[in-house]
């Protein structure tokens, strides 16, 4: 078993996660991988602003991969130096960007999430898009780079746009279109399909269909990509630098395998509609969804998940983000399921997607397969009293079951120690704790933090008290810590009552709590408590957003008495701390007290 090696923890930060959260958190991570290298075709003229100095012009389309993409688009002109422009995307995937004024032709980029995972995707247009649809999407990327001949991502920063031509779009599309026209075909769709233009939703049908089946995994290092059709286990390499695409697809299985993926969705949407409503955990209708023989999730068998399950929840709606992996034949799946909540896409403590298992013709859900909750995540933090940052990575594990023989957890993963990070779990039943490896614990530095890439890939392995392995699930973090040399006060929400004056002063009673958010960010959860000199008494009131009334948007909460559950005591210390996620689950905590030891500039 791999070597003891300490990290830093950080006191007052909660261990015992919500049973709401954990349901949550539990419906979150594709295995879909992305990078920016896409673009568009089509299209007969030449590349000049048309109407440039009358109406306003706009560029609209899709912005999605599997699921719409939580994020921004990026437009960036040919004038020098090049102009940019950046939207927020709707949430359903469109986008709509003003280009009133800017140089044709245009090379785009979303940035975003979709289940989990962090993507950029490029696409492209050209001076007869303008008042058109562009969509940006995985085939785009690749269409981009294949006109490119290198990596979209590379072609977008270069700003050099001179080979953007209608030609040289039409040549980049048709040589995509015709790998793909086999499962075009079997999904209905025209052999002339404008992948760049054509309106779509992201729905799991036409379109939208193919890019479920359709995965895309781009090497940078290689300048190519590896093409799936997950239904048939068919491969195409596309090589940018050569811009030619090596394999084929066949069409066999294609229709059976989008007919259980839309069945699939149907249950998906089924188990959402149910959830808004009253209905109970023994509801017939709901047991129906579910394969009770072999569900697991987090620990928690269907009866007691079912049990737990905050119902009715007309603001918690669930859909399916993107398809794994199906095999119509063995009839089994793996799903990734997003939730919404109050309007805000979930991004919260990635855990894993779904086991879908295929039983009399019926799609029933397994959950994820896991044994506890497991999850990793980027964090930073910032004290308001000694101006200091601290940056890292931080490891949980909670919802261990009562009659668990788990004794001790390995993490492994870019950044850590090459003999991983090792947690002991102390008693049976351990309900949860969250292991921090920061710059102040001296076990990570920029440069470490610097090199872990988007949609790194971390282990979790654990073992019972004889050193024997129990299980070993894998994490995706959409985005690496900042840098310490990244951090603001500007990324950070900034508590603006209490003030430290005040802080110092409270010793109980009801309090009220405000604070601003960066521009994206959602509110996450308010945490006080206060303790005695000895550190024998202590105190705490937590509110997390999914727990109350409160919007993810949120920027103000009483809470309510503090009061103490063992002997009354006079406070010495009071820590408050405010945390809030950004698009891709980055977790920033402020803290309106000096006692945690902070890495300082």
């Amino acid at each position: 078993m791999p070597g003891l090696i300490t990290a830093n923890f950080l006191p007052g930060r909660i261990i015992m996660k919500k049973l709401l959260k954990l349901f949550v958190a539990a419906f979150l991570l594709s295995t879909v991988f992305a990078s920016c290298s896409g673009g568009g075709g089509g299209g007969g003229s030449s590349n000049t602003n048309i109407n440039s100095n009358t109406t306003t012009q706009t560029i609209s389309g899709m912005a999605a991969a599997g699921g719409p993409i939580v994020g921004t688009v990026t437009i960036r002109d040919s004038s020098t130096p090049p102009v940019t422009k950046t939207v927020q995307i709707a949430a359903d995937g469109g986008y709509t960007i003003d280009v009133t004024g800017l140089t044709p032709p245009f090379a785009l980029r979303a940035d975003g999430m979709v289940g989990g995972l962090s993507y950029s995707l490029c696409s492209a247009a050209i001076g007869s898009d303008i008042n058109g649809t562009i969509n940006i999407t995985p085939f785009t990327d690749l269409i981009l780079s294949g006109l490119a001949g290198e990596i979209a991502a590379n072609y977008y920063n270069t700003g050099n746009f001179s080979t953007l031509t209608p030609a040289a779009l039409n040549a980049a599309q048709a040589a995509l279109q015709a790998k793909l026209l086999p499962i075009l075909e079997a999904m209905g769709l025209s052999n002339s399909i404008d992948l760049l233009r054509t309106s779509f939703s992201a729905d799991h049908t036409g379109l939208d269909a193919v890019i479920d089946i359709v995965q895309v995994v781009i090497n940078p290092t290689a300048a190519s990509a590896t093409i799936t059709d997950i239904v048939n286990q068919e491969i195409i390499t596309a090589n940018f630098a050569a811009q030619t695409y090596t394999g084929t697809f066949s069409n066999s299985n294609v229709s059976q395998g989008i007919t259980d993926i839309q069945a699939i969705e149907n249950q998906v949407n089924t188990f959402s509609s149910l959830v808004a409503t009253a209905i109970t955990p023994t509801n017939p209708q709901l047991l129906a969804l579910f394969d009770s023989a072999t569900f697991l999730q987090d620990g928690a068998d269907l009866s007691t998940f079912l049990s737990n399950m905050p119902m009715p929840a007309p603001s918690l709606t669930f859909t399916v983000a993107a398809i794994n992996a199906i095999d119509s034949a063995a009839g089994t799946a793996i799903v990734t399921i997003e939730y919404t909540f109050q309007g805000r896409t979930g991004q919260y403590d990635v855990t894993g997607p779904w086991s879908f298992i295929k039983k009399n013709g019926v799609w029933l859900m397994q959950g994820d397969q896991k044994i506890v909750w497991v999850s990793v995540q980027a964090e930073a933090y910032y004290s308001m009293q000694s101006y200091a940052y601290d940056t890292g990575l931080n490891f949980n594990i909670s919802n261990v079951p009562s009659n668990s023989n788990i004794a001790s957890a390995v993490f492994t993963g870019p950044g850590l120690p090459t003999a991983g990070l090792t947690k002991t779990i102390m008693l049976p039943g351990y309900n949860g704790f969250s292991y921090d490896i920061n710059l102040s614990g001296g076990a990570l530095n920029d440069t470490l933090i610097s090199a872990i890439a988007s949609n790194a890939v971390y282990t979790c392995q654990l073992y019972d008290a004889s050193s024997s392995l129990l299980a070993t699930y894998t994490q995706m973090l959409p985005k690496r810590p900042l840098m310490l040399s990244e951090l603001s006060t500007g990324l950070f929400p900034m508590i603006t009552a209490p003030t430290i004056t005040a802080l110092n002063a409270y010793s109980g009673g009801q309090i009220q709590v405000t604070w601003t958010l960066p521009m994206d960010y959602t509110f996450y959860e308010v945490d006080l408590s206060l303790a005695d000199n000895t550190g024998s008494n202590s105190a705490e009131v937590s509110v997390q957003w999914v727990q109350t009334g409160a919007t993810a948007l949120a920027t103000a909460l009483t809470l309510q008495p503090i009061t103490s559950t063992g002997t009354t005591f006079t406070p010495a210390s009071r820590y408050l701390y405010i945390m809030a996620n950004d698009i891709y689950n980055r977790s920033f905590e402020t803290v309106s007290s000096p006692q945690i030891l902070y890495h300082s500039q």
